[in-house]
């Protein structure tokens, strides 16, 4: 399976870019350092090259630098078929006028060993294959050679700095979740829909993100399971009971709507039997119809001493 996280790429084209005067907007805080301040050809292509070299000076790890030119073509009508081309010439990196005058624009992206992306304008009829053939040809030779000029400029990432924002993917297990988010979080189900037990971590820099890191994983730590066996005695030490839920099922062998059917009252104690821990979320299940049923018929006593439990 592939892992790669997706770009969107924005850019804007003032007026001013053209040489012309227009009205627009005051520009936000995410326009500001996306303006093209001067066009004349194809502001797209030029836009893919400066955003991948943003990319690598901002220290983004992307596999493979990229490059964008665009392609234009001139050609004469056949005198013979008016609506087939005759004599034509393929435009490198065309200009506004090319672009204006010709019969094709034809964008084309990718790094030295790929093509992410095409774009075909035309304004004939139809282009033939082998002209475009030779335009994505002559495409691939150019856009190599604007990845040689931006290499000169920076040919890798930047490594990161102490202080840069940094994201990390941890997975974590779905019956785990209760105990991340605590118990009663009202966002569980929500949460399980959505991520599927992943989690995206965001920090101001690689300190915060360590110790975030390590306060999640000692909230995760796997608990043994105890394994009570019939006939034998054990001592408990230390003992610490987590909260949990003894559901109305788990009190009588008949069914009850509610605990006051049996004479219960809220701060009663009672005695319940440890049944393990439930795999889908880690929660404690007890039972209190287990101590008086056939098959549970012996009480264990936690406070003697043959076993101990931790």
């Amino acid at each position: 399976m592939l892992n790669f996280v997706l770009t969107l790429h924005i850019f804007s084209v003032s007026p001013f870019a053209t040489n012309e005067i227009g009205r627009f907007g005051s520009f936000g805080r995410r326009e500001i350092g996306h303006e093209v301040f001067e066009s004349n050809g194809s502001s797209s292509m030029a836009s893919v090259c400066g955003g991948s070299l943003a990319l690598m000076d901002a220290g983004v790890s992307i596999s493979a630098p990229v490059a964008g030119i665009a392609m234009g073509l001139i050609s004469v009508p056949n005198s013979e078929r008016p609506y087939e081309i005759g004599d034509y010439r393929i435009l490198t990196d065309i200009l506004g006028l090319e672009d204006y005058l010709g019969d094709m624009d034809f964008k084309l992206a990718g790094s030295e060993k790929s093509i992410s992306a095409v774009q075909l304008d035309v304004k004939v009829p139809g282009v033939p294959l082998q002209v475009i053939k030779d335009t994505i040809g002559q495409g691939i030779e150019g856009k190599d050679q604007i990845l040689n000029i931006m290499k000169e400029v920076i040919s890798e990432p930047r490594k990161k700095k102490d202080n840069c924002p940094i994201s990390e993917k941890l997975e974590i297990p779905m019956h785990k979740l209760s105990q991340l988010i605590g118990i009663g979080g009202s966002n569980i189900k929500k949460i399980r829909a959505k991520t599927e037990g992943v989690f995206n971590m965001f920090s101001p820099n690689s300190e915060a993100k360590i110790e975030a890191h390590e306060i999640i994983e000692k909230l995760l730590i796997e608990e043994e399971a105890v394994k009570l066996e019939p006939r034998n005695i054990y001592n408990a030490k230390n003992c610490e009971i987590r909260p949990t839920l003894l559901h109305n099922k788990q009190l009588s062998q008949r069914r009850i709507q509610h605990p006051s059917a049996l004479n219960l009252a809220v701060g009663q104690d009672i005695l319940v039997k440890y049944l393990g821990l439930d795999p889908a979320n880690g929660q404690i299940i007890i039972s209190h119809k287990d101590l008086y049923s056939t098959s549970s018929s012996s009480t264990h006593n936690l406070f003697n001493k043959n076993h101990d439990v931790k």
